[in-house]
């Protein structure tokens, strides 16, 4: 019996090479299904923490800023910062 929470039985699971791993890596596709447009997966998805800084900037605060409050906090182990 199909399980319709399962992303396998609607047909959402795709392939997609990313940077970093040799083989193809299985990843959820989109869950909306059209008749005569198909989904272009194009890019893939952003890396944990790729955007970050850009979205800070947005919204003003510095990730410099962000960093050193999280080491004060004890919530980071190590601290790089050029």
């Amino acid at each position: 019996m199909l399980d319709p929470f399962d992303p396998r039985s609607r047909e959402m699971e795709i392939q997609m090479n990313l940077p970093g791993f040799s083989e193809p890596v299985s990843l959820i596709g989109s869950p909306m299904k059209f008749s005569r447009t198909k989904v272009d997966y194009r890019l893939p998805p952003p890396r944990v923490g790729e955007h970050t800084e850009q979205v800070l900037t947005e919204y003003g605060i510095l990730l410099q800023n962000v960093m050193s409050v999280l080491l004060a906090l004890g919530k980071l182990s190590f601290l790089y910062m050029s």
